[in-house]
């Protein structure tokens, strides 16, 4: 391929793009118009009903919507702007886009927990002991109306004293444990987060670590009557997830798994057609869809992101669609092509917060150093994708969104284990680094841990 032949291809495929966020951007005016026809909302109650739209474009779509005199604004004391329609009317042609958001939450208050009392006091012993959650492993963990709605309808799909499985979601299991006699095991990827559950899971129960990404122990293929998985959703996670929750389950089984909502970003409906299309190859049939049954609070990480832009994302507003599944035959064997080994990470905790440290062969050796990344002002990163190539690049992450460039990082981490110590444990000084070379490291590291925080999980 010549010169001319391959700019006229990314040429081709900018075009492309270009048209496709500019139809999605459309789709996302159409959807605010509906849901303000008739009702006048504040920006946080839209976003709550904006199945996921990132909360920065929603507010730039809310601002050109305000521009070209569509909706007006008015001021309340009570809680500041709040929006409303001009001379826009939902007709005929755009009624389809109202049964978007007209979805109901089936057992959304339908049937009352018999232990609510209990359930929400367990729930708040766990969370108060945990660590925070970590972009690294892509923590959003549910709101607690959320945990106490699926632990209902998780004990509605089990059977009695059969297995049942928790992929990436492990306080949901941990939860579960105390709520059911089923043996419950708990899959996940954070050693740490395993560490904290240990005493808040009943006794059975067993939580393995285990990464995803790496082949399953063949023991325990077709072992489980109920899988529930949380998978990040990014595209190839979420295809890993559910091709190695379809292979947990037994030939009467049924797995759980959220999806994230139509617009959550451009891709989300093509991915979806071709997420079920793949069940179907894994011998797996789709019973029901729950829209906007998964809802997830926001970690500090989502929170110091947006606040950056303005945003104060006070409540929850990310969703998930919840699908279920149930075997329906033996199915395909899968192939996952995952291409190069994943990254590990050291993680070091101060207080609640957390700082993870990438170990992949690269700069291990040298004087200890934290750099900021080259397309960065300083330590913040203000936007919580995993697609960019900051975020790529990265070696160096904290539970309050901040990332750097990480040298030395064999000395580096006996640094990090050093500093991070209670106070009264720590030891003066280290042997390969010299005072000043600590002081800076910890001066930087103590910035990334204690940068403004709040947040709802």
């Amino acid at each position: 391929m010549n010169m001319k032949e391959h700019l006229n291809i990314n040429q081709g495929r900018a075009k492309e793009e270009r048209v496709v966020i500019g139809n999605f951007n459309k789709i996302i005016k159409e959807h605010v118009l509906c849901l303000l026809d008739g009702f006048d909302l504040t920006f946080e109650e839209i976003l709550e009903r904006s199945l996921n739209c990132d909360p920065l474009l929603l507010s730039e779509v809310i601002e050109e919507l305000c521009g070209s005199k569509l909706i007006s604004t008015t001021n309340s004391h009570e809680d500041g702007l709040r929006y409303q329609l001009r001379h826009w009317k939902v007709d005929r042609d755009r009624k389809h886009l109202l049964s978007i958001s007209k979805f109901s939450n089936v057992l959304d208050g339908t049937y009352i927990f018999n232990q609510a009392r209990n359930f929400k006091i367990l729930l708040g012993s766990i969370l108060k002991n945990l660590s925070e959650p970590s972009p690294v492993y892509y923590q959003w963990w549910f709101s607690e109306p959320a945990y106490e709605k699926l632990t209902r309808l998780l004990s509605s799909l089990s059977k009695p004293h059969t297995s049942i499985a928790f992929l990436g979601s492990p306080i949901l299991g941990s939860l579960f444990s105390h709520f059911s006699n089923n043996p419950t095991f708990i899959f996940d990827i954070d050693e740490v987060l395993l560490e904290n559950l240990k005493p808040h899971s009943s006794k059975p129960t067993r939580l393995v670590c285990y990464d995803a990404l790496n082949e399953p122990e063949k023991s325990w293929e077709g072992k489980f009557q109920l899988v529930y998985t949380d998978p990040p959703w990014s595209t190839s996670v979420l295809t890993v997830f559910l091709i190695r929750a379809a292979s947990f389950i037994n030939k009467e089984g049924r797995l759980a798994i959220s999806f994230p909502q139509l617009l959550t970003r451009p891709s989300a409906l093509l991915e979806r057609k071709n997420l079920i299309t793949l069940t179907r190859k894994l011998g797996l049939t789709l019973e029901i869809v729950l829209p906007g049954f998964t809802e997830y609070a926001v970690p500090l990480f989502e929170y110091n992101a947006y606040r950056h832009y303005g945003i104060e994302l006070k409540k929850p507003w990310r969703k998930g669609d919840l699908f279920i599944f149930a075997k329906s035959g033996a199915g395909k064997e899968a192939h996952l092509n995952l291409g190069k080994e994943a990254s590990t990470w050291d993680q070091f905790q101060y207080g609640r917060a957390r700082i993870f440290l990438k170990r992949d062969g690269r700069n291990e050796y040298g004087t200890p150093s934290i750099k900021p990344l080259v397309d960065l002002e300083d330590l913040i990163y203000k936007s919580t994708s995993s697609r960019s190539s900051s975020w790529k690049s990265a070696s160096l992450v904290s539970t309050r969104n901040c990332i750097a460039h990480a040298y030395g990082r064999k000395e580096l981490s006996l640094l990090l284990r050093d500093i991070l110590k209670p106070s009264s444990s720590r030891f003066k000084g280290n042997q390969n680094s010299s005072l000043k070379t600590r002081s800076r490291i910890e001066k930087t590291v103590l910035s990334m841990l204690n940068t403004f925080n709040s947040g709802s999980y």
